[in-house]
């Protein structure tokens, strides 16, 4: 009995020391859905918090948009895709380094683009069928996001080159050799919608600087399934304004 009790303790011990340490690591297990959805995303970690309690959060319903001399965009969109992921939540095509936008004297370069259906910002109350969203990073630290609406129409043919090696299982990676032309998936016309947001997805980090394009592209009902197949759900519900005001650029 004695021995026996003591082998009970070492299983406790060993069960324990196997859990995964979610709140202390700011990593904890987050969905679109469920109990681990968007409406539960602050109480899965203390790192999450300002998924519930913050004030400038994405997306947004843009409506009632301010017109404004806003700067206009700078791309320099060179360098060729790393590697393209499924992460999980969404398909991500990592850069290499030599691609950036310059606004309002500020250069921010790009770190990565991925994708959600339909789009997460909505347009007087209406999402578009699927969005790219182009994250870059400024030497202080500061996010900037390039978001890209698209609509069904013709297949585009810079996503039918990225949808060619899309992985299908979480966690898969695969690399893109040769030279993607990212170009290829932004509209003609660079004006855009402006405000200061936070990430869409856990920890919702603040301080963000959207850039929403106002013209969509256009991607084929073939491609948006190719994505919706492998995640049905991807989208954050849009968040309050409070007090901000969304400019457009003239």
């Amino acid at each position: 009995m004695k021995l026996q009790k003591t082998i009970n303790l070492i299983i406790a011990a060993l069960f324990v020391l196997a859990l995964p340490v979610h709140a202390s690591s700011g990593k904890a297990h987050w969905t679109y859905e469920g109990h681990e959805g968007p409406e539960h995303w602050g109480d899965l970690s203390p790192d999450y918090q300002l998924c519930k309690d913050g004030k400038q959060q994405s997306p947004i319903d843009i409506t009632g948009a301010q017109a404004a001399k806003l700067d206009k965009i700078k791309f320099s969109y060179k360098a060729s895709a790393k590697e393209i992921i499924n992460n999980g939540h969404s398909i991500q095509v990592n850069m290499n380094k030599g691609s950036s936008i310059t606004l309002g004297g500020k250069t921010y370069n790009l770190l990565q683009f991925h994708f959600h259906s339909p789009s997460e910002h909505t347009f007087d109350g209406k999402p578009a069928d699927m969005v790219a969203h182009f994250v870059h990073q400024a030497k202080d630290g500061q996010l900037g996001v390039v978001a890209v609406s698209m609509k069904k129409g013709k297949a585009n043919k810079t996503l039918a080159g990225l949808w060619k090696h899309m992985p299908a299982k979480a966690g898969e990676q695969k690399k893109l050799s040769g030279k993607l032309n990212i170009n290829g998936l932004m509209p003609r016309s660079k004006t855009y919608y402006n405000y200061p947001g936070s990430l869409t997805t856990p920890p919702c980090s603040e301080g963000v600087n959207w850039i929403v394009l106002k013209d969509q592209i256009e991607v084929s009902a073939e491609q948006v399934a190719a994505f919706t197949a492998l995640f049905p759900i991807s989208v954050r519900p849009v968040q309050p304004l409070n007090d901000r005001v969304i400019k457009v650029s003239q």
